[in-house]
């Protein structure tokens, strides 16, 4: 699914740039750590079934690009990140674009609302510095959970295809 956003049904009460709900911190990730990389490395089987390993000089090279936002949810009690998105920028001759990417949160906390607070908080920080660039995502049609989340916030389904060439095999 291809989703470009209408009017997002952002609730506007997530206006700083972190909130906290229950037990849980929604905020932007600056500052690379050895425990950051490991927690985001535990997250990715949960979204890919051939995850990319994960560094800490992944995480810094991310953290050092102002086109690519890292936002996380943060369990208060064991300070473990459980869930994460990524915006990534690009500025082309038709204008600012922002892509949503790589939205996970831990299983055990599916089906709580969690998610779709944590996407609409998300967004909305990204819209208070990039009013006028439209945010897109792709998502398998197999995610149909995560779907009628996109599509609960206001992103619409759009008529197109995508294309991929496959990556390289790495060097021996």
């Amino acid at each position: 699914m291809r989703v470009a956003p209408s009017t997002l049904n952002v609730p506007q009460a997530h206006q700083s740039h972190f909130t906290h709900v229950n037990n849980m911190t929604f905020l932007r990730l600056t500052e690379a750590t050895t425990e950051a990389a490991g927690d985001i490395s535990r997250l990715l089987p949960q979204l890919s079934d051939r995850p990319h390993p994960f560094s800490l000089a992944d995480l810094e090279a991310m953290l050092a690009s102002d086109r690519c936002l890292l936002y996380c949810v943060r369990d208060e009690q064991s300070c473990r990140i459980v869930g994460m998105l990524t915006f990534a920028g690009y500025l082309i001759p038709t204008g600012e674009k922002w892509q949503l990417e790589d939205v996970v949160l831990d299983a055990s906390l599916r089906g709580q609302g969690l998610a779709r607070r944590f996407v609409a908080w998300a967004v909305e920080q990204l819209r208070r510095d990039h009013p006028a660039a439209p945010v897109y995502l792709t998502s398998r049609p197999s995610r149909v959970a995560a779907n009628a989340l996109y599509r609960s916030l206001g992103f619409q389904q759009r008529e197109t295809n995508v294309y991929s060439i496959p990556a390289l095999p790495p060097n021996p």
